[in-house]
């Protein structure tokens, strides 16, 4: 086990803190070290909870890779997280719990298909807003470079792209899409309230 340790520290990037007190580590660092401590002993169940919350960019990109490399290797994890966009990232089958209830249940693929195709992403060079608003599309959330609608049907895309094209409105994005986790599940933790 202890190769297996100053392999792990190596790949890791901890080779140089093996005898450093877990205070002298970053945030980051601690999260990989305790993996790491765990992967020695060749798990093929691993329980993480909330892994990603507190790291800095790099070091989530670190643990990112980490985690989808154990996936690769065929490793079990059960992965306990608030955040949804993890949960997209990694999860294949999941349960959203909300107050100790299963709220949802399933593959994500099966879950995120009942929901439809009801978001559409829309980026162009000139304010679509008014088109959106005559089509009927309703602004779910505004970003920096794009617009996000709640449409009824495809059909009701198709007639906004047609009318943003008939003003020589060319988008740069343009994507239907289904909703996100982070927006079933707040849909439907509010069912429940």
């Amino acid at each position: 086990t202890k190769k297996r340790a100053h392999e792990l520290l190596n790949i890791y990037g901890l080779s140089d803190f093996e005898n450093s007190r877990p205070s002298e580590l970053s945030g980051g660092m601690r999260q990989r070290a305790a993996l790491i401590r765990t992967l020695v002993l060749e798990p093929e169940l691993l329980l993480l909870d909330e892994p990603f919350s507190g790291l800095d960019p790099v070091n989530a990109v670190v643990l990112r890779n980490l985690v989808k490399k154990l996936v690769k290797e065929g490793k079990y994890i059960i992965l306990s997280t608030h955040q949804m966009e993890t949960v997209e990232e990694y999860c294949k089958n999941l349960v959203i719990l909300d107050r100790g209830k299963t709220l949802l249940n399933g593959t994500l693929k099966d879950i995120k298909r009942a929901y439809g195709r009801s978001n559409l992403i829309v980026s162009a060079e000139k304010d679509v807003r008014d088109i959106a608003r005559q089509e009927g599309l309703e602004v779910f959330e505004e970003r920096a470079a794009e617009t996000e609608y709640k449409i009824q049907s495809e059909e009701m895309a198709c007639c906004f792209l047609k009318h943003m094209l008939a003003e020589e409105i060319y988008p740069l994005k343009f994507q239907i899409m289904e909703p996100s986790l982070q927006e079933i599940f707040v849909k439907k933790a509010g069912e429940s309230r």
